[in-house]
């Protein structure tokens, strides 16, 4: 039976002749064999505020722990968007948070066909001449702004078109108050006008000074011949260029299903011969 020593006070323990460091300190442990069982000795028994304790100690490092493997996600994350090109990445910052993991999950060369695809396929509005793309705001912003684009568009095609009958009205009513006695009807004449505002100031002050020359002459015309009301009626002066014009303008709005005024523009410009012919006629 082993003797168990008290009261002992060890001044030196030597491992050697002479120790190298003679202020080292050294613990010594003993062991209490495999057979020992520590939850039957008191001593090595842990308080509730002990496990408490340590179960504290515990849950801090596993939280440490997390935080670590987030920093590490994120690092990884930078990385791989560090890598990307410029085109990559505004491909990947135009995608869905649920598409971006699985974008930055591909190799390069998967990466570079995804973006050549989503470029091919990718959508675009221009508003006051800036390019906006699909893929660079997502599809969420893109939706929104292209319904706004839509609505204004709409809006803007609207005030034109009530704009262009308020300008025509006001050329049909100036066409029969100073043009009255030429040939061809209120709508010609008023296409001619509108026409007219497209041209060079010059050459504009021309067509009207030709135009106001003709209906002076043209008024005297039918005045001598007792023209009723003043109207010159389909036999009047320049019969034949005016009718050409007219019929041509007819046909061209018939089949284009377009007005008549803007077919009758449209035939002046292509048929500038005989619009020339029609202008020299009411000059002559």
């Amino acid at each position: 039976m082993a003797t168990k020593l008290k009261q002992m006070v060890i001044k030196e323990l030597s491992l050697v002749d002479y120790g190298a460091n003679v202020d080292s300190k050294i613990t010594i442990c003993k062991s209490m064999g495999t057979s020992y069982n520590p939850s039957a000795d008191k001593e090595f028994k842990m308080s509730e505020d002990q496990v408490a304790k340590l179960n504290t100690q515990i849950a801090e490092l596993t939280k440490q722990l997390g935080e670590v493997a987030v920093l590490k996600s994120k690092l990884s994350d930078a990385e791989m968007k560090a890598s990307m090109t410029d085109e990559e990445k505004e491909h990947f910052n135009g995608l869905p948070e649920a598409e971006k993991k699985s974008f930055m999950a591909m190799d390069p060369e998967a990466r570079k066909k995804s973006v050549k695809k989503r470029a091919i396929d990718d959508e675009t509005v221009t508003i006051d001449g800036t390019v906006i793309k699909k893929s660079a705001i997502g599809s969420d912003m893109f939706a929104v702004i292209k319904s706004q684009q839509a609505a204004l568009q709409a809006q803007r095609e609207e005030v034109l078109k009530a704009a262009a009958l308020v300008e025509m009205s006001e050329l049909k009513k100036r066409a029969d108050d100073e043009y009255k006695h030429l040939p061809g009807t209120v709508e010609a004449k008023a296409a001619i006008l509108k026409g007219a505002k497209s041209m060079s100031a010059e050459a504009s002050a021309a067509l009207e000074a030709i135009l106001k020359a003709a209906e002076k002459m043209a008024a005297e015309a039918y005045s001598t011949k007792g023209a009723k009301n003043g109207k010159t009626g389909d036999s009047g002066v320049n019969k034949s260029a005016a009718s050409e014009l007219e019929e041509l303008a007819k046909e061209v709005a018939k089949n284009d299903k377009i007005s008549y005024e803007k077919a009758y523009s449209q035939v002046i410009e292509k048929r500038s011969d005989l619009y020339t012919k029609f202008l020299s006629e009411l000059a002559s």
